[in-house]
């Protein structure tokens, strides 16, 4: 048997392969990484912030629910993907929301699957101005099936001054079959100059 470094013969010892550039900016370890995944931490959070209406903005006349001071209102919101079949127990400092939040047919029947959904209720002054926002997204599970409808039953304090509200939401819905290509779709509703 010949020792392993005679003349004209190969190392036979194992080598390593230089690393390639790419590699080297995207190890676990490097500066560039910890970057990379500080940012795609936060892309989500300031996507799901853009739907958040700023106070003083104002909501278009159409998009308004009347509130009273106390009692009961009800009725029947509705937009081009969502139903909401509403009851409002109103006092002077809180607001009870209750009803089936219905996903349209023509979103369910293809896009069943939630993704992402953001939905909210925002209080306005006398001129639709918002007061505040509060987020009553129904709870389900990322990539589940949206439960149709989802029954929604919240309480909020009512600000002082807030006289109507009016309802914004975002979501990702996807179709059935991820294997034929998974599609999606985007729904919205922003009713705010």
């Amino acid at each position: 048997m010949n020792p392993p470094f005679l003349f004209g013969q190969k190392n036979l010892l194992p080598t390593r392969p230089l690393a390639s550039p790419l590699s080297l900016f995207l190890s676990p370890f490097s500066p560039i990484f910890a970057i990379l995944l500080c940012l795609l931490a936060i892309l989500p959070a300031g996507c799901a912030s853009f739907i958040v209406p700023q106070e003083g903005m104002v909501a278009r006349p159409e998009s308004r629910i009347a509130l009273v001071d106390k009692g009961e209102v009800s009725g029947i919101w509705a937009s081009r993907d969502f139903t909401l079949e509403y009851r409002l127990l109103l006092s002077a400092d809180t607001l009870t929301l209750s009803g089936p939040l219905t996903l349209a047919p023509a979103v369910s029947n293809s896009f069943p699957v939630v993704r992402s959904l953001f939905f909210r209720l925002n209080f306005l002054d006398s001129a639709g101005r918002v007061l505040a926002s509060s987020d009553i997204t129904p709870l389900y599970g990322i990539y589940n099936n949206y439960d149709n409808p989802t029954t929604l039953s919240i309480r909020r304090p009512r600000p002082p001054g807030s006289v109507a509200i009016a309802f914004n939401y975002y979501g990702v819905f996807r179709g059935r079959f991820e294997a034929m290509g998974g599609d999606e779709l985007t729904v919205s509703h922003f009713p705010f100059d």
